[in-house]
């Protein structure tokens, strides 16, 4: 789920660079931060994911 990690990086950085526009409901990088969020939250932790990446790898080998 790394996607949500740079989905939310990217978000973060949309905001930084604009400023607190980002954070005004008329522009798109406070959508992008909350749906980033919301995704994070969803999806569960990239920590989570890489575990169990690891633990079937290490069962298949």
């Amino acid at each position: 789920m790394q996607a949500t990690e740079a989905y939310r990086y990217c978000a973060q950085e949309a905001i930084q660079l604009h400023g607190g526009v980002g954070f005004t409901w008329e522009y798109d990088p406070q959508m992008h931060f909350k749906r980033a969020q919301w995704a994070s939250q969803w999806f569960g932790p990239t920590r989570d994911w890489r575990e169990a990446l690891a633990a079937h790898l290490l069962d298949a080998a």
